[in-house]
């Protein structure tokens, strides 16, 4: 089966318009270019594109390959205290002379679009809320889409770059696959990739993953890209491998449109703008001690995460997402359920355990 990303992609971006028409929001993503490079500027018009057909503004700064790399690094920084910005892209790659790293570190984490920089990492390896690579946050989101599960899963990365390959590790491994990275000094690369229920690939090699390297039934996730004479092509031998994979990513049409849709996704989830706040009170699933009273604040995608830690049993309580999209009312997110009355109350469920701002019945 064809995880079509270009499809889900026209889904998203209508959920998205809606989001914003109707929460109001006053979106602005900054977008900077430095230099001429034919395919960097194919891809900002691309960015632009997008986020007009949700209503996103964008503002385009442009510097020549002759300025300093000084004038960069102050312009980020303005667009930082810049409260009518609401993120920020330092398109890549930067013309010699501009450490690209360098400067796009110099972003503020919560405007950090592209989920690059090293607080945005910092973030993704300690598991906490902020924004996420879009590449490889939207792998994931194309998986679950399609109900595929990841946690408990063999997943298998091929590629190791900054970019693409270590955050999508690292979001694995947040929801509970057991991963591989494999790389160009990995040996025995298709006795590994053999191994993979989902098997991901990012390594700009035309054809690199051949039948014989993938396990029956995997889920096999194309992220690579090579042109050849005007055509575009994957990591993966496609018509060879299609019909042995349960579910497989075509290129163009897989992963490339879920980037742009995450980007948008990321810029909405950067506006911190209101979905409603709740007060609720979280119980000990072990002894039901009152844990702490916490403040469910949705931002205008209702993404938050509930912690805690018992000080009556010293139990820890699993984090995980909570999803509010609205006001009163129930609402299903990835992991859980939420319900929130009109008069605050909120009651929320996950892995089968309920947690409600109203005490259960204690008993030794």
């Amino acid at each position: 089966m064809i995880l079509d990303g270009k499809k889900y992609r026209e889904e998203l971006l209508n959920e998205y318009k809606e989001i914003i028409e109707k929460e109001k929001l006053d979106i602005t993503l900054a977008v900077i270019l430095v230099g001429n490079d034919e395919a960097s500027l194919k891809y900002v018009k691309n960015k632009i594109k997008y986020c007009s057909m949700v209503n996103i503004r964008t503002k385009m700064y442009y510097l020549n390959s002759n300025d300093k790399e000084e004038d960069l690094i102050n312009l980020i920084k303005k667009l930082n205290e810049d409260d009518t910005i609401t993120g920020i892209i330092l398109q890549s790659p930067t013309p010699k002379g501009f450490d690209f790293k360098k400067c796009s570190n110099m972003i503020k984490a919560e405007k950090d679009i592209d989920g690059f920089t090293k607080n945005s990492i910092y973030n993704l390896y300690h598991n906490k809320k902020g924004l996420m690579p879009c590449t490889a946050l939207g792998v994931l989101k194309l998986l679950l889409h399609y109900n595929i599960k990841v946690a408990g899963k063999k997943v298998v990365i091929v590629g190791r770059g900054d970019i693409t390959g270590k955050p999508l590790a690292l979001l694995f491994l947040n929801n509970d696959a057991t991963v591989t990275l494999c790389h160009t000094k990995t040996k025995n690369l298709g006795e590994i990739t053999k191994e993979a229920d989902i098997l991901i690939t990012a390594t700009g090699e035309k054809g690199l993953i051949t039948k014989d390297m993938v396990k029956e039934k995997a889920v096999v996730v194309d992220i690579g890209i090579t042109v050849v004479d005007g055509k575009c092509y994957g990591d993966v031998d496609f018509d060879n491998v299609k019909d042995k994979a349960s579910y497989i990513t075509p290129v163009p049409g897989g992963v490339g449109p879920m980037t742009i849709a995450m980007i948008i996704e990321n810029v909405i989830e950067a506006s911190c703008t209101a979905g409603g706040s709740y007060d609720s009170v979280v119980y000990c699933k072990y002894c039901n001690e009152e844990l702490s009273r916490r403040s469910i604040t949705t931002s205008a995608l209702g993404h938050n995460y509930v912690d805690g830690e018992c000080t009556r049993c010293g139990a820890k309580q699993e984090k995980f997402e909570v999803k509010v999209t609205g006001y009163a009312g129930k609402y299903d997110g990835m992991f859980h359920s939420i319900t929130v009355e009109s008069n605050g109350t909120v009651t929320y469920s996950t892995d089968g355990i309920t947690y409600s701002s109203t005490k259960p019945e204690y008993k030794d």
